[in-house]
């Protein structure tokens, strides 16, 4: 019979780390000391059960290992155990790389820039659906009334702060209030040639440093006094923007205008961008009374300029239908080239060569003379304005008005404005 060992194990297995000749009464010879020592197996002092064999008795060998995630020097175990832990843990390296490489290959280049275009696509699609079905953002990205800058509003009415005390001794500035709308007139000492109503462009506010330069420049150069206000929405005035709104705005400033003597003196309106758009909506409105109109930097309808905006640029070259979206969508739509083909005031477009926001040849003065020409020989043209169209080879959107011939060209016009102009759109004069 075979006899079982006192540790639970079968003779026939041997226990890691002996000498297969060592006997009991041997001394066990000294192991070197490694650096990493494993610690002492436990023992187990249980003898097998009556029914059970010797040789099925557990060994420590087989028993779990306390962590399976330390490395195989760290294990607690046997040198036997510690290889399984090792090779556990290096399974497990293995496995992580073999995942890896998994992924790497399920994902290449190719299909990853797929997905940034793919992802690319849906943006541009939800933002054209956005244009076409929202009426708010179509008007927050149109007028960018939100966009108040200086800060803080309070800031308007100080009228040295935003001219200085130098224009403020050669010229008679004044705060103006009416109704909601909020602005100020200025007017060279001596200067009475004539009332200029000003509308600025979309964003920002009449304290805008290059708009204070624009209207000192206006009424310096032309001896006229220029009213500049803020229409609603915009800085201090109250209420909201859309297309009536400040078409009202408009008219009640040139209603006041007139009242405060402007009737006895010429009238003219100037309008900068979108104020391009809002001035050719007051001569429709208001054209008898008004002798010539300025459209700096226009573009020829709200539409066009929409569609062809440069924020505008990704969704129609990714959407197909994107233009149609938005021309369909629009409800703002300031068709300036109908009013101005409709229109008995001599009209002066000038615009910048550098123009970027409304490229000339795009949506800007080029395509606004084809478009009242073309109109225009489709109605009677008997009976209506002149229209002169002048590119500052040097200028962009906002800075015409520092080009050197810009007083020149534009007291020009004055002069002759409202004198039976003869109707001439030539190519453009090269200020």
């Amino acid at each position: 019979m075979t006899r079982s060992s006192p540790r639970g194990k079968s003779p026939g297995r041997r226990s890691p780390g002996r000498s297969p000749h060592r006997t009991r009464g041997t001394p066990t010879p000294t192991r070197p000391r490694t650096p990493k020592s494993t610690p002492k197996k436990e023992t187990s002092n249980r003898s097998p059960s009556p029914g059970r064999s010797p040789s099925r008795a557990k060994s420590p060998s087989r028993a779990k290992s306390p962590s399976r995630g330390r490395s195989p020097g760290r294990s607690p175990g046997s040198a036997k155990k510690g290889k399984v832990a090792s090779t556990v843990h290096l399974g497990r390296i293995v496995n992580q790389d073999i995942t890896t490489a998994t992924l790497n290959s399920k994902t290449p280049c190719r299909p990853r820039v797929l997905t940034v275009l793919i992802y690319f696509w849906k943006v541009n699609l939800v933002l054209s659906l956005a244009l076409y079905f929202s009426v708010s953002l179509q008007r927050n990205l149109l007028f960018l009334h939100k966009v108040v800058y200086p800060l803080p509003t309070s800031w308007y009415t100080d009228l040295e702060y935003i001219f200085g005390t130098e224009v403020l001794s050669d010229y008679n500035v004044e705060n103006v209030e009416l109704d909601h709308l909020r602005g100020y007139s200025i007017e060279r000492s001596g200067g009475e040639k004539g009332d200029i109503i000003f509308f600025h462009g979309n964003a920002a506010t009449r304290a805008l440093s290059w708009r204070v330069n624009h209207i000192k420049l206006l009424a310096e150069n032309t001896g006229c006094k220029v009213w500049a206000f803020d229409l609603s929405g915009y800085g201090d005035s109250g209420g909201y923007p859309t297309e009536a709104i400040v078409t009202q705005d408009a008219v009640n400033i040139y209603d006041y205008v007139v009242s405060k003597g402007g009737k006895k003196k010429k009238v003219y309106v100037y309008g900068h961008s979108l104020g391009a758009a809002i001035g050719a909506k007051l001569v429709k409105a208001r054209g008898a009374g008004i002798k010539g109109l300025v459209l700096d930097s226009p573009f020829v309808n709200g539409t066009q300029a929409a569609v062809n905006h440069f924020s505008t640029l990704t969704m129609r070259y990714t959407i197909p239908f994107a233009g149609w979206l938005i021309r369909s969508g629009m409800v703002d739509k300031f068709s300036t080239d109908e009013i101005i083909a409709e229109s008995n005031v001599d009209v002066l477009v000038i615009q910048g060569a550098r123009d970027m926001e409304i490229p000339v040849n795009v949506a800007g003065g080029a395509v606004l003379e084809e478009g009242v020409r073309r109109l225009r020989k489709e109605g009677a043209a008997k009976g209506r304005g002149g229209l002169e169209v002048v590119l500052f080879e040097g200028a962009g959107h906002e800075n015409v008005h520092e080009q050197q011939e810009f007083g020149k060209v534009v007291s020009k016009f004055l002069k002759g404005a409202g004198k039976k102009m003869k109707l001439h759109m030539p190519k453009f004069n090269k200020a």
